[in-house]
C-alpha cells in the first residue's frame, strides 16, 4: 500500500513539473505628455522567432479604439521594445495589449 501512494506521489510530481506556460511581460509608462512618444517595453519566454503584436488602443465606454500596432519577433534576449507615437492624439486613457 505505502509503495503504490509513493508512486502516486512521485508519478503526481513529475505531471505538475511537466507542465509549462509560456509568459509575456510588457512595462508602459501610467503617464506621457502629448506628443512625447509611448515606449514599451518588455520581455518573454517565448521561443526565438515567434511573432506577435503590441497593440495600443484607446479606452472608451464601448469598444476600444484601435490607434497602431508593432509586429515583435523574439530574438535570442527574450526581451523588446516598441515605440508609439502620441502626436495628435487627444487626451483620455489609452491601454497597451500583446495581440497573438
Amino acid at each position: 500500500m505505502k509503495k503504490r501512494i509513493i508512486v502516486a506521489l512521485l508519478s503526481f510530481a513529475l505531471l505538475i513539473g511537466a507542465v509549462q506556460a509560456y509568459v509575456v511581460t510588457i512595462d508602459a509608462p501610467a503617464e506621457i505628455r502629448a506628443g512625447a512618444p509611448l515606449e514599451v517595453t518588455g520581455n518573454t519566454t517565448f521561443p526565438v522567432a515567434t511573432q506577435f503584436d503590441i497593440v495600443l488602443y484607446r479606452s472608451q465606454f464601448t469598444t476600444p479604439e484601435l490607434i497602431d500596432r508593432r509586429m515583435i519577433i523574439v530574438d535570442e534576449s527574450k526581451a523588446f521594445d516598441a515605440s508609439f507615437p502620441t502626436t495628435n492624439l487627444p487626451a483620455g486613457q489609452y491601454k497597451v495589449e500583446v495581440e497573438f
